[in-house]
């Protein structure tokens, strides 16, 4: 076999394993987006992985929640993530979970978007 089919097929095999990789994720934040949903119904909300999976966002739009002092959404913040966590089907999978509050405005064709507030939570903290 010449060295240009190795190099194909292990391409192949690669990308193949990457889509798998994607796929999961994408079943994964399919099945928490419900119980968000449920626990949080009047507020737009956006997930995403990063670093490979192990990383969780998530992302509340123009929720009432960012207007709460800082204090005061940090620990329900905390609650939040300790929430997605519990209800992730693969928790064991995730190394952190981001939440970030987002403001979003439309003006006909303009749109804009400010991240009020973020922050970070190790899962290994929200046990």
């Amino acid at each position: 076999m010449p060295i240009q089919s190795y190099r194909l097929a292990a391409i192949v095999a690669m990308s193949a394993v990457a889509l798998a990789s994607c796929g999961r994720d994408a079943r994964d934040a399919a099945a928490l987006l419900p119980a968000l949903h449920r626990e949080y119904p009047q507020t737009r909300v956006d997930l995403m992985h990063g670093n490979q999976g192990r990383l969780l966002s998530v992302t509340f739009d123009n929720s009432s929640a960012r207007t709460l002092p800082d204090s005061v959404l940090t620990v329900k913040g905390r609650a939040i993530a300790a929430f997605v966590l519990a209800q992730y089907p693969a928790p064991a999978d995730l190394d952190s979970i981001v939440l970030m509050f987002v403001r979003e405005r439309e003006d006909g064709f303009l749109s804009s978007s400010f991240t009020a507030f973020a922050m970070r939570f190790a899962t290994k903290d929200l046990h």
